[in-house]
């Protein structure tokens, strides 16, 4: 179930010169994080450190982190990423659009502040998010008019060339079904709800 979602889009071979990098939360911990004091993330941390990644190798280029979901005391999903991703990336680069609690929204609030910039600084954007999420946000940034480059992470299913291996880890298997029949019904119901094309 997902390996289809996330053999849909592959990481270009070539960037272009210039860019935006969009990252889509979705990896932080918001409740431990506020328990801990720490920047806690699961398995999808692979958007913040690809993120951090390409803003290392490409110092001028914006990093905008799209998200919004927060705590009742008000600890956001940004804020984590952003403490994780100032690190290495001055603060300048980083914008935090805390706006979104859905990825539809995640692409139009980004859609809006990338029109209201000055023509000369609409820049394409490398949008970083998991591999199966990524149908579902091209789709979301495509339907806002917006044609990102796909820059997937955080694989989970096995490589088609990788011999399968008896896998006793009941947990984490669910998890993956889970998180393929989540991505699945957000297809089909983004379809429904706001005309997106394909499933």
């Amino acid at each position: 179930m997902l390996r289809p979602l996330e053999s849909r889009y592959q990481r270009p071979e070539k960037l272009p010169e210039k860019a935006i990098v969009v990252m889509l939360t979705g990896s932080e911990r918001l409740a431990l994080s506020e328990y801990s004091r720490l920047s806690e993330y699961d398995s999808a941390a692979e958007r913040v450190i690809a993120t951090a990644e390409l803003g290392l190798a490409h110092r001028a280029w914006p990093i905008w982190v799209v998200g919004g979901i927060r705590t009742a005391k008000g600890l956001r999903d940004v804020d984590i990423a952003a403490r994780t991703l100032g690190l290495r990336i001055e603060a300048d680069r980083l914008a935090l659009l805390d706006r979104s609690t859905t990825t539809w929204t995640n692409a139009v609030i980004a859609a809006k502040l990338w029109r209201s910039l000055p023509q000369p600084e609409r820049l394409p954007i490398v949008l970083v998010t998991s591999a199966a999420h990524m149908p579902r946000a091209i789709q979301s940034f495509q339907a806002q008019g917006l044609q990102p480059i796909p820059y997937p992470v955080d694989y989970r299913a096995l490589a088609s060339d990788v011999q399968p291996t008896l896998d006793f880890d009941i947990l984490s298997t669910l998890g993956r079904y889970s998180t393929a029949l989540h991505e699945w019904i957000g297809l089909i119901a983004y379809k429904y709800m706001y005309g997106t094309k394909g499933i």
